[in-house]
């Protein structure tokens, strides 16, 4: 009850702020924002559309005047869409579209930072999913963690070892659930290598903030490893080479927390498919590893051979035996599964029967590239690891056709974004998970334009951000806690036991399936709003490859994580945490918080996040027909979160305000952000 009425609160206040600043749904685009140097387009619900602008805010200047254009009928949702092309709009700033006879949209900033923070959260979705320790993170002034949990994984009686216990602890819960399964880690692992080698650059400007598991690794790969400890876990205690397709129990659990979910979970019959997945994933992560750790690197490597040699020996096709389980089976046959470890070893160790191993199975199919991947489709996965090698031998034949397929499926999701309305890449295709495997398409899509560069392959990867962010037929994010009107029930276990009324952040949601029109934001609608690892993998390879759109920046960022540009949000009871940090000589004004968020209009307290040494902050406030009603200066600040009060000569009228926060260097440089907040007087808290 006492979640239900903080949802209900919180509800109450977003309906308070859009009758006041009326944000229309009907038009949609990337609530995140956009790049400066990026494609910039919203669609447009509307019978006709004429002229559009680009405006400030707050100030409502006109920074852009455009025409839209007709793009028709929508065919999978029913709607006349028009398109906003503002791509040539590339100062920063923080700004809205105004459509006459349409209406106006939530604001959205362009800069080049706009995906630093929805990559930290994403990403950080991976340590928020971490079984066998305790895990927690603030995010929007709300707290979520659990302890730590499943430190008896996992009684081995079905796989022949007795009934007794064999440490099977770490690992990522899969999903919603908290089970543990090898072959969806395949392709989730699969995926976030992939990330690491294409843009390890950028990623590592980015402070992640993850406890040190892994002395000398890069945060990215920290995470990484928690996964690979546990899959090192999952191997036969004989040695035969076979590996465990998954930990579970027998039943899925209720909506618990995962320390209370104290069930007895057990090693499940090997499969053919998980240990050639477990073969892929180590021979990869030796080579990601080997730079930081030769000495786990090589372990990884020996755990990935012993496995290889044991399924070169025994080819048959073998199904798990899952009959005493109900939860998630991820049965799948494993050609795909062989070929990308074939690939992966002889990359990591030149093994020429593995490379013949690979040729012949390539051979096998006609096709070399799948349009769409899966956890149960991952021969990608081994294309572009063999073309990307720079191993010598490589058969041209089988580079040309990966080349040549990828290029053609690539140009594929050109046209079909081109014929959908909201730029859609897989036009009118959807499934269950489907927004994971439109965000798994930017991995294609790269590697389609490091094989033959193309400004549409990059504005396709734009178009994936921009849907799964806002430009779609709910006008949503498909995140939680991050962008505009977010999902507000996962089926996601933590999010729906913990008594915090948000969800916990950055996990991208399934998405609608059959139809277009078919999301529900319901706890209980496991077909269209459950979460998982694979889905999320595929959203840090996209957000990745924005990231890499962006120039190296100077200096790296190695402070405060970064936070998101302010657009007015709602925090109901946040939790204020302070976190000295040392001076740099460099500034940067990361984030804003005002709390609460409602407020009683009597005192308004500011959270001011900074790196560097601040000379001065100034805030001036203004109701939202641009009237100022106050200001206040305050001088020296430190790296972190500041408070600054300000109190009002008398109380503020119910409404929408906001406000102007600028930032003094010495040299004189000005940072300014902007933000919202709401009064109402008679709120209770």
């Amino acid at each position: 009850m006492l979640k239900k009425f903080f949802v209900f609160s919180f509800l109450f206040c977003f309906l308070l702020v859009t009758s006041v600043f009326s944000a229309n749904s009907d038009i949609r685009l990337n609530s995140l924002g956009f790049l400066t140097n990026s494609k910039k387009e919203a669609s447009i619900k509307a019978t006709s559309v004429s002229t559009f602008y680009v405006r400030t805010t707050p100030g409502a200047a006109i920074a852009y005047t455009g025409t839209a254009t007709n793009f028709g009928n929508n065919s999978d949702t029913g709607e006349q869409i028009w398109i906003a092309d503002f791509t040539s709009l590339s100062i920063p700033d923080n700004y809205y579209l105004d459509v006459p006879g349409v209406g106006q949209s939530f604001s959205f900033p362009i800069n080049d930072n706009v995906y630093d923070f929805s990559f930290y959260t994403v990403f950080r979705g991976f340590y928020l999913w971490r079984c066998g320790t305790a895990v927690s993170t603030t995010h929007n002034g709300y707290t979520f963690s659990h302890g730590a949990c499943h430190l008896n994984d996992a009684n081995q009686n079905y796989i022949g070892f007795g009934n007794n216990i064999r440490n099977a602890i770490g690992g990522w819960h899969d999903a919603g659930d908290y089970n543990k399964y090898v072959v969806n880690a395949g392709v989730t692992v699969g995926v976030l290598g992939f990330a690491w080698l294409h843009f390890k650059d950028k990623i590592q400007t980015i402070n992640l903030n993850l406890p040190n598991t892994a002395n000398g690794y890069p945060d990215y790969l920290k995470e990484l490893k928690w996964e690979t400890d546990w899959l090192l876990k999952m191997a036969y205690p004989d040695n035969s080479g076979k590996v465990s397709h998954k930990v579970s129990e027998l039943n899925f659990c209720g909506f618990i927390m995962p320390e209370q979910n104290t069930a007895t979970r057990y090693f499940v019959d090997w499969s053919s498919a998980a240990t050639a997945d477990y073969v892929a994933m180590l021979a990869m992560a030796s080579r990601l590893f080997r730079p930081y750790d030769e000495t786990y690197a090589d372990t990884c490597l020996n755990a990935a051979l012993n496995s290889y040699w044991f399924l070169y020996n025994n080819p048959t096709d073998k199904a798990p035996d899952q009959s005493a389980f109900s939860t998630g089976t991820y049965n799948t046959s494993d050609s795909d599964d062989r070929l990308w470890a074939a690939a992966e070893i002889w990359e990591a160790t030149g093994n020429t029967t593995a490379h013949q191993d690979f040729i012949t199975r390539a051979n096998m199919d006609s096709n070399k590239i799948d349009e769409t991947f899966d956890w149960d489709k991952v021969k990608n996965l081994g294309m572009f690891t063999y073309y990307m090698s720079t191993r010598t031998g490589k058969d041209s034949l089988v580079i040309d056709d990966i080349k040549n397929d990828t290029i053609a499926i690539a140009n594929n999701y050109v046209n079909y974004m081109n014929s959908h309305g909201y730029r859609r890449v897989l036009g009118t295709k959807y499934w269950w998970g489907i927004n994971g495997t439109v965000a798994r398409v930017s991995l294609t899509l790269y590697m389609a334009n490091l094989m033959s560069p193309s400004q549409n392959y990059i504005n396709a990867i734009q178009a994936i951000v921009d849907h799964l962010f806002g430009r779609n037929y709910y006008c949503r994010s498909m995140v939680t806690g991050l962008g505009y009107n977010p999902p507000m029930y996962p089926h996601h276990r933590p999010s729906g036991a913990d008594g915090v009324a948000p969800p916990w952040p950055g996990y991208l949601i399934g998405g609608p399936q059959p139809y277009a029109t078919s999301w529900v934001d319901s706890q209980d609608n496991y077909t269209t709003n459950e979460v998982a690892i694979n889905w999320n993998a595929a959203l840090v390879y996209a957000l990745g490859a924005m990231l890499n759109q962006i120039p190296t920046p100077t200096p790296t960022i190695t402070g405060t994580p970064p936070t998101a540009t302010m657009t007015p949000t709602l925090t109901i009871t946040p939790t204020i945490t302070l976190t000295p940090t040392e001076i740099m000589n460099y500034v940067r004004l990361n984030d804003v918080f005002v709390y609460p968020n409602p407020t009683k209009g009597n005192k308004i307290k500011f959270l001011i996040d900074t790196t560097g040494f601040v000379d001065k902050i100034k805030i001036r406030i203004f109701t939202y027909s641009d009237r100022k009603i106050g200001e206040i200066e305050k001088e020296n600040f430190y790296s972190g979160k500041n408070k600054i009060e300000y109190t009002p000569d008398k109380n503020l009228s119910n409404g929408l305000y906001y406000y102007i926060i600028e930032i003094y260097r010495k040299n004189n440089d000005i940072i300014r952000k902007i933000g919202a907040f709401v009064v109402i007087n008679n709120l209770i808290y």
